[in-house]
C-alpha cells in the first residue's frame, strides 16, 4: 500500500491520539465503535454502528453505485444499492458508517471534497475492522479447518461477502493461503480474482490447470462435490503443484483454495489427481509446440500438453 499524503487522511489521523499514520487511525476509530457498540460476538451489525454515529436513516433503493452517504440537517442518511447480495450490503453499510469519521475530523475539507481515493481505502480498512474485529474473526477462524468450505461458514457467521472474508483472512495473516474465484459460465472456468497474503485483489489473473478436464474443480463443478485434490496449476507463468479445495456456488461460480502444500497435507486428506505431470496415454492438442492455447473472453490461456508425442503440422 502505497503511503498516505492527502490532507483528508493526515487530518483523520491528527484527530486519533497517539495514532502513528491514518491506517492505524482509521482502524483505532474503529475498535473505538466496536466497542462502543458493546457486541462482542458475530455478526456486527453496520446498522447499530449507524446509529452510535449519527445515521438516521439506511434505506435500500435502485442506484447505479454499490452506496452512499448524504449528510442532512441532524445528522446522516445512508443509501445501498436493493440489489446487491446481503453480505456485500453489510460492508457497503459498514464503509459509509466509516465516512462518518472524516466529517467529524474534517469538516470543512468534507465540505469541499465529496470523493477522495484515500478516503474510500481506509473505509474499506475501516468497514473490515467494523464487521470482522481482529480479535473476535482470530478466535472463530481458529475452530475452523483450513479450506474453501470453512470460508462459507466464517462469512456466514459474520454476515460478510466471500470476498471481503477471503481479505480478511490475509490482512490478518491467517493460514496463508491463495483464493480463486472462478466464473464457471463457460467450458473452461476463467478465474474472476484471485486473493493472495499480502497483495490487493486481482482481477482476472491468468490461471489455468495442467489438466482442467481431469482436475478436481471439472468434477465439482460437474457433480456439485467438494473436492481436494494435489495438481498442477498454471500460476504466474509457471506450473505449479498444489493442493487445490473447491466449493461451487449456485451461478455456476466455483471457489479454490490454495494453501502450501505441506500445511495442507497435514489438515486434510488429499487425492492425487496425476502423480505423473505427462501422462501417456493422452493425444496431442498442440501441434508441436508443447503449449496449448485456450481463447477465452478476450483472454489466452496457456495449458502444457499432456501427450508423450507431439504431432508437427505443417
Amino acid at each position: 500500500m502505497r503511503p498516505f499524503v492527502g490532507k483528508l487522511a493526515w487530518q483523520l489521523c491528527a484527530s486519533v491520539e497517539a495514532a502513528s499514520d491514518p491506517v492505524h487511525a482509521v482502524k483505532r476509530r474503529a475498535k473505538r465503535l466496536v466497542q462502543d457498540s458493546g457486541v462482542r460476538e458475530p455478526p456486527f451489525k453496520p446498522a447499530l454502528y449507524g446509529s452510535l454515529r449519527n445515521v438516521k436513516e439506511i434505506v435500500q433503493k435502485r442506484m447505479e453505485i454499490d452506496g452512499r452517504i448524504i449528510p442532512i440537517s441532524d445528522g446522516f442518511k445512508i443509501e445501498l444499492r436493493s440489489d446487491r447480495p446481503y453480505g456485500r450490503k453489510n460492508f457497503t453499510c459498514a464503509h459509509e458508517v466509516v465516512h462518518t469519521f472524516f466529517y467529524e475530523a474534517a469538516p470543512s475539507l468534507k465540505a469541499l471534497n465529496n470523493h477522495d481515493a484515500e478516503e474510500e481505502i481506509l473505509c474499506n480498512l475501516g468497514a473490515a475492522e467494523l464487521l470482522m474485529p481482529a480479535w473476535s474473526f482470530r478466535k472463530i477462524v481458529a475452530d475452523f479447518e483450513l479450506g474453501a468450505s470453512s470460508v462459507v461458514k466464517i462469512s456466514e457467521l459474520f454476515e460478510t461477502s466471500v470476498t471481503s472474508t477471503v481479505v480478511r483472512l490475509n490482512d490478518l495473516g491467517i493460514w496463508g493461503a491463495k483464493f480463486i474465484f472462478w466464473d464457471c459460465n463457460d467450458s473452461i472456468p476463467v478465474a474472476r480474482w484471485l486473493a493472495r497474503p499480502g497483495q490487493p485483489l486481482s482481477h482476472f489473473p491468468k490461471l489455468g490447470f495442467e489438466d482442467y478436464f481431469n482436475s478436481g474443480l471439472c468434477g465439482t463443478i460437474k457433480t456439485g462435490i467438494p473436492s481436494v485434490t494435489e495438481e498442477w496449476l498454471f500460476f504466474e507463468n509457471r506450473f505449479v503443484r498444489c493442493v487445490i479445495d473447491s466449493i461451487t456456488f449456485p451461478g455456476a461460480r466455483a471457489l479454490s483454495c490454495i494453501a502450501p502444500l505441506a500445511v495442507r497435507k497435514r489438515s486434510k486428506k488429499v487425492s492425487p489427481v496425476s502423480s505423473d505431470p505427462l501422462p501417456l496415454q493422452f493425444k496431442c492438442q498442440c501441434f508441436g509446440t508443447g503449449t496449448i492455447i485456450i481463447e477465452k473472453d478476450g483472454l489466452s490461456y496457456a495449458l502444457r500438453c499432456r501427450a508423450s508425442q507431439h504431432v508437427v503440422t505443417s
